[in-house]
Formats: structure tokens, sequence, C-alpha cells
């Protein structure tokens, strides 16, 4: 997406501003910057340090399988799914509803 280098506010920001979740192994970070919005469009953090590529794909696909079966299509808005394991993840509302 272009924004390698960019600070993690500026990613956040873009996300925003296009509609895009975060998916991220930078928890504390966006978790304080979701924690700060009024609205934001859901943060997926992947709570598994030193995974390739592919296994970070393999923890993330049970998550958009859950993600697919909603009938709401803004399932993630205001939302964090913190995720421990291949298909180990739970889903809290931030801010706090």
């Amino acid at each position: 997406m272009g924004l390698a280098g960019k600070s993690d506010a500026e990613i956040f920001r873009h996300a925003f501003a296009n509609d895009f979740s975060v998916v991220t192994i930078n928890a504390a970070d966006f978790i304080t910057l979701a924690a700060g919005c009024d609205l934001h469009p859901g943060l997926v953090v992947l709570r598994v340090m030193g995974l390739t590529a592919e296994e970070q794909w393999g923890h993330l696909l049970p998550v958009l399988e859950h993600l697919a079966k909603q009938d709401d299509p803004n399932a993630l808005t205001n939302r964090v799914i913190e995720v421990t394991g291949v298909g180990k993840f739970k889903s809290y509302p931030l801010p706090p509803e």
C-alpha cells in the first residue's frame, strides 16, 4: 500500500480514511489508537510472534471466515479481534460500549 516507514498514526489515519480494517502484530500502539476514536473500521491483532507470512495467513483465515458468515457488513466496526492461535480468537468492542 506504499505505507512502509509510515508511523502507526499515519497508517491508522489512512485505514480510517479508506474504510480499511488494520491487521497488525503491533497490539499496544494500534489498540491505543483505536481506543482514542469514537469510530474506527476495526482492528485484528495477531498475538503470536515469529510467524512467517504463510503462518500469519493461516492464523487470519479462520477470522476472515468468521467475519464472512456475519450478516452485518460492519461487523468489525469499532471492534478488536485478538488472535492467539489458529482458530483461537476473541472479539470485543473498542471503545467499550
